[in-house]
C-alpha cells in the first residue's frame, strides 16, 4: 500500500483529527525528502492571516505550533499562493513572493527554501500545505511539486483543514 491509500484510508475510517494530520505532515515528509519541516496552516474568515494547525521538524521527530503569519506583514506571499496555488522557491530567501518572510520568519527558523500548495474546500481557499528545509537550500523537482498537488488535493477532498 502506497502513502496516498494509507492516508486515505485513515481518513475514511474517521481517525482522529490530530493523529491525521501528524500522518498528513509524516506522508509529506515521505514524499519530499527534501523537506524537514513540514506544516499545514489555514486562512481566517477574511484572509487577514493564516494560522499554524500543526508542524513536524522532521529531523527531531517531533509536532509543534508555529507563530500565525500576518497578511499585512506578507503582502507577496498571501497574493501569490491565492493566485497561483503553489509556490517553488528554491531560494526562498531571495524568491519575490517569499523573499517577505527573511526577517520574521526564514533566518530565525534557519530555513532556506519554500515548496508550499494551497488547500480548498468548495472550491475556496482554506489552507496551505507547506514544506521547508532548514539548516540547507533545497532544489525542489518536478516530482516534488506533483507529490505535494496530489497530496494537497487529496487532504481537500476528504479532509477539513
Amino acid at each position: 500500500m502506497d502513502v496516498f491509500e494509507e492516508l486515505t484510508r485513515s481518513i475514511e475510517q474517521d481517525v482522529e483529527r490530530d493523529e491525521i494530520l501528524r500522518q498528513i505532515c509524516s506522508t509529506a515528509a515521505t514524499l519530499i525528502p527534501q523537506a524537514n519541516l513540514i506544516s499545514l496552516w489555514n486562512f481566517d474568515a477574511d484572509f487577514s492571516k493564516i494560522q499554524n494547525i500543526i508542524a513536524l521538524d522532521v529531523e527531531a521527530g517531533s509536532f509543534s505550533k508555529l507563530a500565525d503569519l500576518q497578511q499585512k506583514d506578507f503582502p507577496e506571499y498571501f497574493s501569490a499562493i491565492v493566485e497561483n496555488e503553489l509556490i517553488v522557491a528554491s531560494d526562498a530567501r531571495t524568491h519575490p513572493m517569499t523573499r517577505c518572510f527573511n526577517e520574521a520568519y526564514f533566518i530565525p527558523n534557519d530555513i532556506f527554501s519554500l515548496l508550499d500548495f494551497i488547500l480548498h474546500k468548495d472550491f475556496k481557499p482554506v489552507g496551505v500545505i507547506c514544506c521547508e528545509s532548514r539548516g540547507k537550500q533545497a532544489h525542489w523537482i518536478k516530482e516534488d511539486e506533483d507529490n505535494l498537488r496530489t497530496l494537497a488535493v487529496l487532504i481537500s477532498f476528504y479532509f477539513e483543514i
